[in-house]
């Protein structure tokens, strides 16, 4: 009831400020605009005689004054005569207005109300909004509850690696035995050293670097406890990018979670929009996802890491969401690997381990069109990593045997230099 009480007082107070000048119908007399004008310099005149006998103007400047003063008040007089005296408009006209601009006014409103608002939805007290928000935390926590937690979801990640490896996929570790010495060292010097911030963080992005995920998110966890509320939207995503990284590409409630605080404390930040699309693709909301994503494609710049993977899944996902995309594989093309020599190592690392590793993982486990395939062993070509475009182009032709794509791999596989052009291998 207070919301209509509301509105009608907002809607009279609305219609007193626009029709109150309307109907204020104040009769001007038929004043001519020459009339006011002549009676300016009238009143001209009486100052200057004024001034004149205060002493303030001379009789030279006196006369001056008079004389210009005096011709403009006689053409002004010519111009009464042919000017059409003002009228105000008849009453009846403006009350015909008033009526318009009411109906409109007070028709629109309750058409645009019933369009747009939602009538009869009751009003909330504050109790029950209040219990509606514990339900919906609740309902949160119960999805969560259901779903793998972070550490489970790393145990599930490990055992299918091993399963790939088993199968005849490469590895796609780094092995770098000095590097790998020497974070151990790092390790090994900061559990005398808990809140060694900076420790912890370099500890996090070199056991990143090196596919260490879950050590590296071990590390990012103690530098969120070490930060505490001073933790930011960066230091957030970093935890989130980990969590996923080492869960497989799987977001857990954990990594769910520490986005949410990303995106509170920093909305616009770019790595926190590819990974919250990431995130709505995962759970079902392509059309979320493909906003977020597409909105970064425009954005750019280019050489952004997030943008090869972007571009080799977003025709996917707009194809889940029913809208018109240009046909794009998933997968990373040769121009998104050769871009990658311009940048820095960790870049090249993050690129490589987010298009080729996730789209070997998809096709072993999921398997896919011929295309994806072809870019796949065409992607470890132009790494010159031989024995992996050998593996897939070996795996290749058993899953599609008696398939005529096979041609379309076979051609990859001779231009990444795995294959001859004849048929016989």
């Amino acid at each position: 009831m207070m919301f209509w009480v509301f509105m009608a007082v907002l809607t009279l107070l609305l219609l007193a400020w626009v029709l109150l000048p309307l109907l204020w119908n104040k009769d001007s007399g038929g004043e001519r605009r020459a009339s006011y004008e002549m009676q300016v310099f009238r009143d001209q005149l009486i100052e200057v005689e004024s001034d004149m006998n205060k002493g303030v103007l001379t009789e030279t400047e006196a006369q001056r004054s008079r004389a210009e003063i005096s011709r403009r008040l006689l053409a002004a007089a010519e111009v009464e005569k042919t000017e059409i005296a003002t009228q105000n408009a008849p009453p009846w006209i403006s009350q015909i207005a008033s009526v318009g601009i009411i109906a409109v006014i007070v028709v629109g409103s309750f058409v645009t109300y019933q369009s747009i608002g939602a009538p009869g939805a009751r009003d909330f007290p504050l109790t029950t909004n209040v219990a509606l928000q514990e339900q919906m935390l609740a309902d949160r926590e119960a999805l969560d509850a259901s779903r793998p937690s972070q550490s489970e979801a790393e145990a599930i990640a490990e055992e299918r690696r091993n399963s790939m490896q088993a199968n005849g996929l490469p590895s796609i570790n780094t092995v770098n035995d000095e590097q790998n010495d020497l974070v151990d060292q790092l390790k090994e010097a900061l559990v005398s050293r808990p809140d060694d911030l900076a420790g912890h963080q370099m500890l996090a992005r070199n056991m990143a670097s090196l596919q260490r995920f879950v050590e590296a998110r071990q590390a990012q966890d103690r530098v969120i406890e070490i930060l505490g509320e001073n933790a930011t939207a960066v230091d957030q995503i970093a935890h989130a990018e980990i969590m996923i990284n080492s869960a497989g590409g799987y977001v857990s409630p954990e990594a769910f979670r520490a986005l949410e605080k990303a995106l509170v404390l920093d909305a616009s930040n770019p790595r926190g929009r590819y990974f919250a699309g990431y995130t709505a693709n995962q759970f079902g909301y392509p059309e979320q996802a493909y906003r977020l994503w597409a909105g970064l494609l425009e954005e750019g710049p280019e050489d952004a890491p997030w943008i090869p993977s972007i571009r080799a899944q977003i025709g996917a996902i707009a194809e889940a969401a029913g809208i018109t995309q240009p046909t794009t594989l998933r997968g990373p093309t040769e121009q998104d690997i050769e871009a990658a020599g311009d940048m820095s190592a960790d870049e090249q690392t993050e690129m490589i381990r987010n298009m080729v590793a996730g789209l070997a993982s998809r096709l072993a486990n999921e398997g896919g069109p011929a295309e994806e395939w072809a870019r796949l062993i065409g992607a470890y070509g132009v790494l010159e990593e031989r024995e992996r475009a050998a593996a897939i182009w070996a795996e290749a032709q058993q899953v599609f045997a008696d398939d005529e794509n096979l041609e379309t791999i076979r051609a990859a596989a001779i231009s990444a230099g795995v294959a001859s052009e004849t048929i016989s291998e």
